[in-house]
């Protein structure tokens, strides 16, 4: 007998450049085959690249150079609407079968509270980040957001300092946790 969630909710996930977000919604969407993985960036990075003229392969290519560029349209369209970016989302065509794994600001997170989402932040210390990778654009706000990083809405918090097999394990737990759990809808917020 297949697993069923008791009412469809979004994967929402937080945590710092290279904490493993996007590893982890990958493994999300191996357990959860109906979902889909869409980034709050994506609308954003459509908008940059026609702005830009340039195509996505071209910026995920040269990502690092144009991330400042694509902070400051993030603020611009964030200034029009605080939550223009994930308004666009949760218009996806597959909504509420979400897995949002690059939610930044508190002002999602609230905004996401309206749609049954399950949160989860994900950790780990600059050291190892900096062994994954080139830490780009480290003032960026959302690099900083230590509110962010210290609220108490995420529902499951992994510390991803240990191997890639431990954070499958952890994100399976999560999810039949998510899709076998009778859990109350105060929990919801």
């Amino acid at each position: 007998m297949e697993n069923t969630l008791k009412q469809d909710k979004i994967v929402a996930i937080s945590g710092k450049q290279l904490a493993g977000k996007t590893t982890a919604a990958g493994y999300f969407k191996q357990i959860m085959p109906d979902y889909e993985i869409v980034h709050l960036a994506d609308a954003l990075k459509d908008e940059y690249c026609e702005e830009e003229g340039i195509t996505r392969e071209t910026l995920e290519e040269y990502k690092y150079i144009h991330r400042r560029g694509l902070i400051e349209l993030g603020s611009e369209g964030r200034a029009r609407d605080i939550n223009y970016w994930v308004k666009k989302v949760l218009n996806h065509p597959n909504y509420p079968k979400l897995i949002i794994p690059d939610v930044r600001f508190m002002t999602e997170i609230k905004e996401l509270t309206k749609h049954h989402t399950y949160f989860i932040s994900i950790r780990a210390s600059r050291e190892e980040r900096i062994k994954r990778g080139f830490l780009a654009c480290e003032d960026d706000p959302s690099e900083n957001d230590i509110e962010l990083e210290d609220h108490e809405i995420f529902h499951s918090i992994i510390n991803n300092t240990r191997s890639l097999r431990y954070l499958e394990k952890r994100c399976y737990g999560i999810a039949k946790t998510m899709l076998c759990a009778n859990i109350p809808c105060s929990v919801w917020r």
